[in-house]
């Protein structure tokens, strides 16, 4: 009978020891990184631009016009997919900073303001998506104030 060696099993467990040493606390310090800051000001300036534009021409959910080049299907799934997760991790993980007192004080991040965060709260509600039963409406000249919500704040 052969016997199993052991020696495989040992790099498993080293692989263990340096998982457990993973300190998920850091996670809430992502939205002081430079590189999230940047992704995150991507989306708001994509969500500031065709936030109004969607308003007036529903031009993201409803036309194709977005659908003929490339770099402006791209656009528009991040526009509908990408943004508003990023977003609301960033919302998140500065609501979860917050809390934590101690390591703030350590990392020397200041907390984002109660206000600021609820204004980022209330701009997460879909409120077009809540109050208009249909998507794709005909072409208003006077834009639906609903939809101003998620670049206004």
């Amino acid at each position: 009978m052969t016997s199993i060696p052991t020696h495989y099993y040992e790099d498993d467990e080293d692989d263990l020891d340096s998982e457990e040493n993973i300190q998920w606390s850091n996670l809430l310090f992502l939205p002081f990184n430079p590189t999230f800051k940047a992704i995150v000001l991507v989306v708001v300036i994509l969500k500031t631009i065709l936030g109004p534009i969607q308003a007036a021409y529903p031009i993201v959910y409803c036309w194709d016009t977005m659908d003929y080049d490339t770099s402006l299907s791209l656009i528009k799934f991040a526009y509908l997919y990408l943004c508003d997760p990023i977003y609301s991790v960033d919302t998140l993980l500065h609501i979860l900073h917050r809390q934590i007192r101690d390591e703030a004080v350590k990392r020397e991040y200041l907390p984002k303001s109660g206000v600021l965060i609820l204004l980022d709260m209330v701009s997460l509600i879909p409120f077009f998506s809540l109050f208009q039963d249909v998507p794709c409406a005909p072409v208003e000249f006077r834009p639906n104030v609903y939809s101003f919500s998620e670049f206004v704040m």
